[in-house]
């Protein structure tokens, strides 16, 4: 009963805190491209997208309309009770142990939850850096679509330009290493696209 109440309550602060800063990010110019590739509600998805700065996950908390479970936290941000309740906000789980996070995202996935996990599976300011298989190895053990993402402009912490590019989903076939680089040139896709975009405001 305890554990229902403090849950509800996760929940209800977390439903409180999208509306406030949902709205704030769109007065302050974030847009997002292809918001219809987005999932309406829930079901069992990962979202993939590169990681510039730590702010990326208040982005993509906006712009996804169901609750998403964020996963791939560094043990750092669980270090004290602050952190800890701040990660349980957020729904933020921890990416060590490799076979804890493993064995935690497809639970979740088959509970029919959406999952937020960074390929990269680290914050990379100055462009794509090396995609780990993680991603692609839960994708194929529970044949689950990916949806890839390009968040641009967080970095330089100026709301004005950041767009949210999503790309197409992507079904897994082959091996996680085959697999992975296809989440990473979908992406690198998306970036070109965003440039772009970025030049028509410029």
């Amino acid at each position: 009963m305890k554990l229902a109440i403090h849950n509800y309550l996760f929940h209800l602060i977390r439903l409180l805190l999208k509306l406030i800063i949902k709205p704030y990010l769109l007065l302050c110019g974030f847009r997002i491209e292809g918001k219809n590739k987005l999932p309406q509600k829930r079901c069992p998805l990962i979202i993939i997208c590169n990681h510039a700065a730590l702010v990326d996950t208040v982005y993509l908390i906006a712009a996804i309309k169901p609750k998403i479970t964020i996963c791939g936290a560094k043990n750092r941000f669980f270090s004290n009770i602050w952190l800890r309740l701040l990660m349980r906000i957020a729904n933020i789980i921890r990416a060590e142990p490799c076979e804890n996070f493993f064995e935690e995202c497809i639970k979740l996935l088959d509970a029919d939850e959406i999952l937020l996990i960074y390929p990269e599976m680290g914050r990379n300011p100055i462009g794509l850096g090396r995609f780990e298989t993680t991603v692609a190895e839960i994708a194929l053990s529970r044949h689950i679509t990916a949806i890839p993402c390009y968040l641009s402009g967080t970095y330089l912490a100026d709301s004005h330009f950041v767009r949210l590019i999503v790309g197409d989903g992507i079904r897994p076939a082959g091996d996680p290493e085959s697999l992975t680089k296809t989440y990473r040139n979908a992406i690198v896709q998306l970036e070109v696209i965003s440039k772009t975009y970025l030049n028509r405001v410029l």
